[in-house]
């Protein structure tokens, strides 16, 4: 429903453009370049580190746990993610990521409750992965003293992530 949302949106759509080309504030932009972690998560199934979790579980059905007969109940989806710089030739921007759940804790309370018969997997992006993020424009950071700047020039709020 995500192209509804954008057909009917008044906002536009995203525009291409490189991080220290970006001019105004509230514009939608997409970006593309390689993921610098600011902190970690680790994924929860092999402890891989990632800036951003998408979680996916099949919880066995009722018919699988009694009678061995291969059956699903429902999927559970969920992610985690944390703030990560993308840095691209022409400079470097914060993405702020929603925090989402606590996967780990997700994982093992579904894994304590269905032990082996949960089939469960992630998509994670991780330090050094090229992607192509799509958000709004917060902040610009790039003016003021040069001993006060922070290492990134503008501030984005993350809508949605892709592997580029």
């Amino acid at each position: 429903m995500r192209w509804l949302d954008r057909l009917l949106s008044r906002d536009g759509p995203y525009v291409a453009t490189r991080i220290n080309a970006i001019a105004e504030l509230g514009t939608r932009v997409e970006l593309c370049g390689e993921v610098e972690p600011l902190e970690l998560l680790h994924d929860p199934i092999d402890g891989e580190p990632a800036v951003v979790l998408n979680y996916h579980a099949h919880r066995p059905g009722l018919a699988q746990r009694y009678f061995s007969i291969q059956a699903t109940e429902g999927a559970v989806e969920a992610y985690q993610g944390t703030n990560f710089l993308l840095r691209d030739d022409s400079g470097t921007a914060l993405i702020q990521v929603q925090p989402g759940a606590n996967l780990g804790k997700l994982h093992d309370n579904l894994r304590n409750e269905f032990g082996v018969d949960l089939r469960a997997s992630i998509e994670r992006i991780g330090p050094g992965d090229r992607v192509r993020v799509r958000g709004r424009v917060a902040e610009r950071t790039d003016e003021g003293s040069p001993h006060r700047r922070e290492p990134w020039c503008v501030v984005v709020i993350l809508d949605e992530l892709e592997d580029a």
